[in-house]
């Protein structure tokens, strides 16, 4: 006698389905990775603005000890951060990383001892 097997089929779930899944998947993961890009260069933008700012007020206060201290018309005055030399009407300061400020100084400390 024939022995009957009994055969169960296999639902298999469709291609589609594993499909969308990893279309969701990569859809996922790459906005992900733009949300961190945006932020890493938001806060990148953000940190070298704010050193700018910085160096420019080290700048700035160079500058006006400069003037208080009434350095002379090609003198030149060191600080640990750079220095400051006057020529003419302009006070140009040079920080220790080499950028140069250009400020101009209506009235030095010179004119204004009568």
């Amino acid at each position: 006698m024939k022995k009957l097997r009994l055969v169960k089929k296999q639902n298999r779930q469709p291609s589609r389905t594993q499909g969308d899944l990893l279309f969701s998947a990569l859809t996922f993961l790459i906005l992900a990775g733009v949300l961190v890009t945006g932020q890493l260069l938001y806060y990148y933008g953000n940190a070298v603005s704010n050193s700018n700012i910085v160096q420019q007020n080290k700048a700035q206060a160079m500058k006006n000890m400069a003037i208080a201290n009434d350095i002379q018309n090609g003198q030149q005055f060191e600080f640990n951060l750079g220095q400051a030399k006057r020529k003419g009407q302009r006070c140009i300061v040079t920080l220790k990383n080499q950028r140069n400020y250009d400020f101009f100084v209506e009235e030095w400390q010179t004119s204004k001892k009568d």
